[in-house]
């Protein structure tokens, strides 16, 4: 009986070495050549430090002032309550909407008003300036907004016409119809 350890047999350690590295391959390849990217980058991540700004092939939503006329609505989850925000972002540059808060069953509505503006900044990113003229009573003394008119900013990525991800504070804007 021999006290040398039991050696993995070549024929699988090497089968087992080749498949990794043909995986290896195979995934570095779609992170980084031809249309497959966008969609490996988004849902594996894995070699994707730099997102190209190119167009997505069969993406034809551009960003526009256009893109944004409309209802928009955005909903947050804290803890025992929500927040809704509704929007309405007019073709005059102007926007009104209403924050519901829901802290039970029930909520509040709380109207808000003010003027808007889109600075692109590539093919499906853009910055949304507001200048809120007139808001709930409970927004006064809060640090974004210590009192009116108080203006507030935030990048967005075009998912597509009916989502819009905000990238400053992590959250998705959901076209209404």
């Amino acid at each position: 009986m021999s006290d040398e350890p039991e050696a993995t047999p070549k024929g699988v350690s090497g089968l087992l070495r080749w498949l990794a590295g043909v995986i290896a391959g195979f995934t570095i390849l779609i992170a980084t050549v031809g249309p497959l990217r966008e969609t490996w980058c988004k849902n594996i991540g894995l070699f994707c430090t730099h997102q190209p700004d190119v167009p997505v092939p069969g993406n034809t939503v551009t960003v526009s002032r256009d893109l944004v006329i409309g209802r928009w609505e955005v909903v947050q989850n804290e803890g025992n309550y929500s927040r809704t925000f509704t929007t309405d972002y007019h073709p005059d540059g102007t926007f009104s909407g209403y924050w519901t808060l829901f802290s039970t069953s029930t909520g509040t509505k709380k109207p808000y008003e003010g003027t808007w503006k889109v600075t692109n900044i590539s093919h499906d990113r853009f910055t949304l300036e507001l200048t809120y003229l007139k808001g709930p009573a409970e927004w006064a003394g809060d640090p974004t907004c210590p009192s009116f008119p108080c203006r507030w900013s935030a990048t967005f990525k075009v998912l597509d016409k009916d989502r819009a991800q905000n990238i400053t504070n992590n959250y998705v804007a959901l076209r209404k119809e």
